[in-house]
């Protein structure tokens, strides 16, 4: 070629307009496109330029893989932890993801899409975001640091703004260029699929990142706070902590669980309140905090009564604890709300105008504020109100053991003078216990225990006499007169306790019946506070009498210390005698008695039986015992006169009579239902 061939190629290959070439919207970018629109240019000049094109193409994607090393990473992922992996994204691959799609959105607008076009861009964009976000989401799915969860997050929010900010959002039609075709076919060629399959009109190419991964590291973010927040609160209940806090209304382990549960909530709110939460951040903050909470109500009581020097002291605190984390629980839930609305997590504060209302989902799907209680910790409050009464029957239990389950404690050679040292310790271990309670614990849960504690005290003073349900006979032989009045000693002693016990824990239905009646308008007539007409009239409704419980070993003792010589005949018209032609007139007076010491268990077959085979135990008492009660006078010394044999047989043959009378009723009425 001659000279001006060769200049005129040269004036080509410089693009002197390069020198006022400025990206606008990159001015002041430190990688300058100069040396890149140079070399294009020269390639242009030799007639080469589309196959630098469709090099540059395969290089550059190429390059993004390499970048974001998905397929190396995925082969190592079970030797390198899921935090380090995504520490790794977050200081690096996010950051390289991001300044690739620049740098190509760059080249697209310098080149008029020769080297990059848009379509191609955004295509290879939609995958890339895909692949990464799928990653992302497998390893946040393990990670166990919070922090990590949390920066991840905010690193693919960033990531996704700046790539939407470039124009790698949603997908309109009008997203065409020069080249579109040959830009397809090279990106075919580089391994990419069809910008037709991520250009439909408001398709969202970067899913993959704004809601795949995002979406992932938000719930593991908020899943691992929470799980550290309860480990953290649980741990820091430690049995030493569990002693009443300076305002009395807790203990100090709970005000330390209030605490982090109050930081959780206004941590979660302001994860919410950075525009994370959707259309109604209030509602996910709550309903996030709900979750922590009950939770951690969950673990509460089982945490702690299983650590090693649990007492009943504790267990008391972790009922009197769980009242009052029930009555702080909706303040927790609304403290997240309002930070996620951007208010004062403080509850003083005035509420925003037009506040959302907070949803609170209930048993009936209702969405309006009151309308049920929210109370997470009544299932830890069971918890400890049953590992209370556990160890406080268990205790009952060791200092019965020894005296009521042997033969000799149920044939003297002489009757007590007093309540046996058995009974006396469990009712000094009581008062101790109950009052306590009435102190600790809230008053229906201290009534709770002591109606537990009577039956159960009831239930094994006579377990080892009567016949229990599936053994033929009971762990005591025989018993004498001596036997029963050492028994009622035990039952009248325990009966005068429970009395002692019931005005006890009445002392504020007392109280409060008098402020209603003779506190004019300050009357406590709603809610907890009138005495009067929550209890009819008598505070000891409100906790039954807990003499009741003793009916059972009651019984057993007026059947067996009634004077049968000297017991009124059943009247006529009562509808309870037998009338068994069998029966002698004596035998009738056993009815009659047998009838006012049973009462209620007088219809109860099984109950007529056992009583009957426990009455076939009882033995008179020797010639020498007897002497010695003459001298001393049997009901001086006894307080009733003891029965002979044939008083014993005939109390049996009553027993067994009404027993077969009952039965023989439930047959015929059996048949007759069926006829």
């Amino acid at each position: 070629n001659d000279g001006s061939s060769t200049g005129a190629t040269l004036t080509v290959w410089n693009f002197p307009d390069l020198a006022s070439y400025v990206d606008p919207d990159a001015p002041h970018a430190v990688l300058s496109l100069k040396p890149l629109l140079r070399l294009w240019g020269v390639f242009r000049a030799t007639g080469n330029g589309d196959a630098f094109a469709a090099r540059m193409r395969r290089e550059r994607a190429s390059q993004l893989a390499a970048d974001l090393d998905l397929g190396a990473a995925a082969r190592r992922k079970n030797a390198i932890a899921p935090d380090d992996l995504l520490r790794d994204a977050v200081n690096s691959k996010l950051a390289k993801l991001v300044g690739f799609f620049v740098v190509n959105e760059r080249v697209a607008r310098a080149t008029g899409g020769a080297l990059a076009s848009t379509r191609q861009n955004r295509a290879m964009c939609a995958r890339a975001c895909d692949d990464l976000g799928s990653h992302l989401a497998e390893a946040l799915r393990t990670a166990d640091d919070a922090a990590v969860a949390r920066a991840t997050h905010d690193a693919v929010v960033a990531a996704a703004a700046a790539l939407r900010a470039r124009g790698y959002g949603l997908s309109d039609d009008g997203d065409d260029d020069e080249g579109t075709a040959t830009a397809n076919a090279n990106a075919n060629a580089a391994g990419d699929e069809s910008p037709s399959s991520s250009s439909c009109s408001g398709v969202n190419r970067l899913e993959g990142l704004e809601v795949v991964a995002r979406v992932a590291a938000a719930t593991r973010y908020l899943d691992l706070l929470a799980r550290h927040t309860v480990d953290e609160a649980l741990d820091a209940c430690a049995l030493e902590r569990l002693c009443p806090a300076p305002d009395g209304k807790c203990s100090r382990a709970a005000k330390d669980l209030e605490a982090l549960a109050a930081d959780f909530a206004t941590r979660i709110g302001s994860f919410y309140a950075q525009g994370r939460g959707g259309t109604s951040p209030e509602r996910q903050a709550a309903a996030k905090c709900r979750e922590c909470v009950e939770t951690m109500a969950r673990e509460f009581a089982p945490r702690v009564r299983t650590r090693p020097g649990f007492k009943e002291s504790h267990a008391m605190q972790l009922v009197r604890d769980s009242e009052y984390l029930d009555g702080v629980a909706a303040s927790l839930e609304a403290r997240a709300a309002r930070v996620a609305l951007g208010e004062s997590p403080e509850p003083g504060s005035a509420p925003p105008d037009g506040l959302r209302e907070l949803y609170r989902p209930n048993s009936a799907g209702s969405r309006h504020r009151g309308s049920t209680r929210w109370a997470p910790f009544d299932a830890s409050g069971r918890d400890a109100m049953g590992a209370l009464v556990q160890m406080v029957t268990d205790r009952v239990d060791e200092l019965l053991d020894t005296h009521l389950e042997t033969q000799a404690d149920w044939a003297p050679d002489a009757p007590n003078q007093k309540e046996s040292d058995a009974v006396a310790g469990i009712i000094v271990y009581l008062d101790g216990i109950l009052r306590a309670s009435s102190v600790v614990v809230p008053k229906r849960n201290a009534r709770e225990l002591a109606a537990h504690v009577f039956e159960h005290v009831a239930a094994r003073t006579v377990a080892a006499l009567l016949d229990q349900p599936g053994a033929p006979s009971g762990v005591v032989k025989k018993f004498t007169a001596f036997a029963v009045r050492n028994l009622d000693l035990d039952v009248a002693a325990l009966e005068a306790f429970a009395d002692s016990m019931t005005v006890e824990l009445a002392k504020d239905d007392y109280a409060h019946q008098a402020a209603a009646f003779g506190g004019g308008s300050g009357g406590g007539g709603d809610g907890d506070g009138g005495g009067g007409d929550v209890n009819g009239g008598n505070p000891l409704r409100s906790l039954g009498r807990l003499r009741g419980a003793m009916r059972e070993p009651r019984a057993f003792c007026d059947l067996m210390t009634t004077d049968f010589e000297v017991a009124p005949a059943p009247d006529s018209t009562t509808t309870t005698t037998t009338n068994d032609p069998g029966l002698t007139s004596s035998a009738h007076t056993f009815v009659g008695a047998a009838t006012a010491c049973m009462r209620e268990r007088w219809d109860d077959v099984a109950e007529l039986e056992r009583m009957a085979r426990t009455v076939d135990k009882y033995r008179e008492l020797s010639a020498t015992q007897k002497v010695m009660l003459q001298l001393k006078g049997a009901e001086k010394a006894l307080g009733f006169r003891p029965l002979g044999k044939k008083s014993a047989e005939g109390i049996a043959r009553a027993l067994r009579a009404r027993a077969s009378e009952l039965k023989v009723a439930l047959s015929r009425g059996v048949a007759s239902g069926g006829e």
